[in-house]
C-alpha cells in the first residue's frame, strides 16, 4: 500500500474487477507527458520519457488511471527507484522506495530485472527517481474497479478445521486465466515474507489489493499465477492464494530454489521499520500451525532440504540447508524480505504456532507399495533451465516404516520405449538419497531400488515426477539501425532445439503504441531457424520471438529485440541476445514471487 494524501486515499475505488494491465515503455526520448495524455485507454500503452542518472522524471500520465504499479527494464538488474503518485492536479504521494525484484525469477533461468508491484491507490499520474539510467524502461500498471465490499467467512466446523481463509472465488481469483495447471510438492516448512506496501489500507481494501498483485504477477511478470500460497492482511484476514486447493503441497512462486518444499505466507504492507499487528501474527501463526500439520510436520524445530540453486538463493544448488520450519525469506534467497522489524518477530510467530492444537496428519511424501517398503522420490524444483541440473530426493524405507541405509538407488529418465538410468545414489543413514540430474530436455524420472533381503528381495519403483525444461533461445538481428526499405534478417538458435518459433513484428504507431505490422513462422536455415523481415515505413520496430511448448521444453518467449528504420541510415552493426527465455507456463514452481 502506499501511503497517499488524505483526498486520495479516502478516495480510492476498490473491488474485485480489473480492467487491465497497462504497459508504458519509457525510452529516454522527449514529449512523455503529450504522448500519454493522447493514447486513450490502460491497456498497452506506449509512450517515450527523459531518463537521465539521479533525475526525477515525469508527470507521466496514465490514460484511465490505476491502483498498482511496477517496472521493468533490460540489462542492469542494479538500480534504486523511487515513485510516487497521484490523482491528476491533486497532491503527490510521499516518495515510495521501489523494491528491484532482481533476485526473484525461475529456478534455473535469469529472471529479467524489475520491480515487486507497488499498490498506490486510484491516481492516474506517476513520478520516477532513479539513480542509473535503464534501457528498455517499461512501467507496468493495474487498475481495480467494483464495489467496496466486505467479506465475512465462516470457520469449518470439521476437524482439524484451518483457520477462516477468504477463498479465490470471494477475492475475484477465479476471474483470471492462469497459465496452466497447479503442480504438487511437499510441504517441509513455511517462508514468512511481505508485499513491499505501505500499511495504510482498510480492511475493505484488502481483496482487490490480492486481485491486483495476482494480475501483476500474471500478466507483467509472465508467472502462472499469483505467487504467493497465501497472504494475510493487517487485520488478520487470510486469502487464498495460489490456485490448486488450500490442503494441497501446491508449488508456488515464492522462494527460489525452495518452492518444491515449502508453502509460502506473504504479509500485506512493509515491516521493515514497523511490526505486524497483533491480529496478522495470531493469523499466521494459526495458518502456518494448520498447513504444516496437515501435510504431517510440526511447526516446531528444524528441517533439511537441498538447494535447488539459482541467482537469487543463498545457497548453491545441492547444498543441503538446515532451516527452521517457520523461516523468513532472507533465511534462503538473497533479500530483505519480509523486512527487519517482521523478521525479528519470526520467534513470536513460531511461539503461538506452537501452542495451536492441530494434531499432525500423516505426510503428503509420494510412496509406493501398501503395507511394504517404501519408495519415494521429489525433484528439488519441476522446472529448470535446459541443460542443467536438478538436484532429485527421496527416502526408502522397510515393510515396517524403518530406513534403509546404505544401498544404491538409481534415478531413472523416461525415454521414448524404455527407462534409463541418470544417476546412482546411496541412501544415508535415514533412508534419504539426492541424486544430481542433468535435464536436457523436459523429462519423467522415477527411482529405482533392485531389491534387498531387508525387503524380501523386492525391486521398487517410485511414483513418476515430471521435470519441464526451459529452452535457451539466442536470436540473431542483423541491423539495430536499417534505412527504409531494408531488409533485417533475423536468425534464432534454441537448445534444445524446436520445430517450431515464431516471429512477431510490432512498430510503434504515433500514440505510442505498438501494434503487430507482421507475424512469421520462422524456417529452418542449417542448425538455425531463420526469416527475413523488409521495413517499408520509418519507426521504431519492435522484434519478439516465441516457441510453443513441444514434449523438448515449455512455451518460451525470448526479449523483444528493437530496431530503427529511418530515411538515409545505413544498416548497423548485429545485435545478439542470448536469453533463457521467459516461460509462458511456468508450471507453478519455476518463478519466484516478490518479498
Amino acid at each position: 500500500m502506499t501511503p497517499t494524501t488524505p483526498d486520495l486515499t479516502r478516495r480510492r475505488l476498490l473491488g474485485l474487477g480489473l480492467l487491465g494491465a497497462g504497459a508504458i515503455v519509457l525510452e529516454g526520448l522527449p514529449g512523455a507527458e503529450r504522448a500519454l495524455a493522447a493514447a486513450t485507454g490502460p491497456r498497452a500503452v506506449s509512450a517515450a520519457v527523459g531518463v537521465g542518472s539521479g533525475r526525477r522524471h515525469g508527470p507521466i500520465v496514465v490514460p484511465g488511471g490505476f491502483d498498482l504499479a511496477g517496472l521493468r527494464w533490460d540489462g542492469d538488474p542494479r538500480a534504486r527507484i523511487e515513485l510516487r503518485a497521484r490523482r491528476r492536479g491533486g497532491r503527490w504521494s510521499e516518495w515510495l522506495p521501489v523494491h528491484v525484484a532482481h533476485d526473484h525469477g525461475p529456478d534455473g533461468a535469469a529472471p529479467a530485472p524489475g520491480t515487486d508491484p507497488v499498490w498506490t491507490g486510484r491516481a492516474d499520474e506517476v513520478e520516477l527517481r532513479l539513480d542509473r539510467s535503464l534501457r528498455g524502461l517499461t512501467l507496468h500498471t493495474v487498475r481495480a474497479d467494483g464495489a467496496r465490499r466486505r467479506i465475512v467467512v465462516a470457520r469449518a466446523a470439521q476437524a482439524p478445521a484451518p483457520p477462516p481463509i477468504i477463498t479465490r472465488a470471494q477475492w475475484g481469483g477465479d476471474t483470471l486465466r492462469t497459465r496452466g495447471a497447479p503442480e504438487l510438492g511437499t510441504v517441509q516448512m513455511a517462508f514468512v515474507h511481505h508485499t513491499v506496501n505501505a500499511n495504510s489500507y482498510t480492511a475493505e481494501e484488502s481483496p482487490a489489493i490480492v486481485l491486483a498483485i495476482a494480475k501483476y504477477h500474471i500478466r507483467s511478470n509472465g508467472w502462472n499465477d499469483i505467487g504467493y500460497n497465501f497472504l494475510v492482511d493487517r487485520y488478520g484476514q487470510i486469502f487464498e492464494g495460489r490456485a490448486g486447493g488450500i490442503d494441497q503441497p501446491v508449488i508456488g512462486a515464492q522462494a527460489q530454489g525452495y518452492n518444491a518444499v515449502s508453502t509460502g505466507i506473504s504479509n500485506i504492507g512493509t515491516f521493515e521499520s514497523t511490526g505486524q499487528t497483533e491480529a496478522a501474527l495470531n493469523a499466521m501463526a494459526q495458518l502456518i500451525a494448520w498447513k504444516l500439520a496437515i501435510h504431517g510436520v510440526s511447526p516446531e524445530g528444524t528441517v533439511e532440504v537441498v538447494s535447488a540453486g539459482g541467482s537469487a538463493n543463498r545457497y548453491p544448488s545441492g547444498r543441503r540447508v538446515t532451516f527452521q520450519r517457520i523461516s523468513g525469506h532472507r533465511d534462503g534467497d538473497k533479500t530483505s524480505c519480509p523486512g527487519a522489524a517482521l523478521y525479528a518477530q519470526l520467534p513470536e510467530i513460531r511461539r503461538r504456532a506452537a501452542a495451536q492444537d492441530y494434531p499432525i496428519q500423516s505426510p503428503d511424501v509420494p510412496v509406493a507399495g501398501s503395507g511394504q517398503a517404501q519408495l519415494s522420490i521429489q525433484p528439488a524444483a519441476t522446472q529448470v533451465a535446459a541443460y542443467s541440473t536438478v538436484h532429485v530426493l527421496g527416502q526408502l524405507r522397510d515393510v515396517d516404516g524403518g530406513p534403509i541405509a546404505g544401498v544404491e538407488v538409481r534415478i531413472q529418465k523416461r525415454g521414448a520405449t524404455r527407462w534409463s538410468t541418470a544417476a546412482r545414489a546411496r541412501t544415508d543413514r535415514d533412508g534419504r538419497f539426492d541424486a544430481p540430474v542433468v535435464v536436457r530436455q523436459s523429462t519423467r524420472l522415477r527411482a529405482w531400488f533392485g531389491g534387498d533381503a531387508d525387503v524380501g528381495g523386492e525391486v521398487l519403483t517410485s511414483p513418476e515426477v515430471a521435470v519441464n525444461a526451459i529452452p535457451k533461445l539466442t536470436i540473431d538481428v542483423s541491423a539495430k539501425r536499417v534505412p527504409v526499405g531494408g531488409t533485417v534478417q533475423v536468425r534464432v538458435a534454441a537448445r534444445p532445439t524446436r520445430s517450431r518459433v515464431d516471429l512477431v513484428v510490432t512498430r510503434r504507431g504515433p500514440d505510442g503504441r505498438y501494434r503487430t505490422v507482421s507475424r512469421h513462422r520462422l524456417r529452418r536455415s542449417g542448425s538455425a531457424l531463420a526469416a527475413d523481415v523488409r521495413l517499408t515505413k520509418a519507426g521504431l520496430y519492435g522484434f519478439t520471438v516465441s516457441a510453443p511448448a513441444d514434449g523438448k521444453g515449455v512455451a518460451v518467449s525470448g526479449p523483444r529485440v528493437h530496431v530503427r528504420c529511418a530515411r538515409g541510415l545505413r544498416p548497423s552493426d548485429p545485435i545478439r541476445v542470448e536469453a533463457g527465455g521467459v516461460p509462458e507456463s511456468n508450471g507453478g514452481g519455476a518463478a519466484v514471487a516478490s518479498g
